[in-house]
């Protein structure tokens, strides 16, 4: 048990490191991303609860966020807006 957790934060921590550091600034044709972070909740065994894969995975996500600066500002002019940034800023607009 505790291995298996070992190895997962591992693995958790090199892909967060590789689509921060490489991957997060690729886009392919301007638009696509590539996610390598992905791979972590496919290799989940079927005999894995279901609410320890959906912290993991809310883990991982909230790291990505974390480290690429999702979301820092919803008033930025940023060229990387959230969807919550653009929905909050047309709410504001309507009003």
């Amino acid at each position: 048990m505790t291995i298996n957790i070992i190895k997962r934060l591992g693995a958790m921590t090199l892909l967060v490191l590789v689509h921060v550091l490489f991957l997060g600034h690729i886009h392919i044709y301007g638009i696509a991303t590539p996610l390598i972070y992905i791979m972590l909740p496919i290799h989940f065994s079927t005999a894995q609860p279901r609410w320890s894969a959906l912290m993991w995975c809310f883990v991982t996500g909230l790291l990505i966020d974390v480290f690429e600066h999702t979301g820092h500002d919803i008033r930025s002019t940023d060229r990387h807006r959230t969807p919550a940034a653009t929905c909050a800023e047309t709410s504001r607009a309507e009003r």
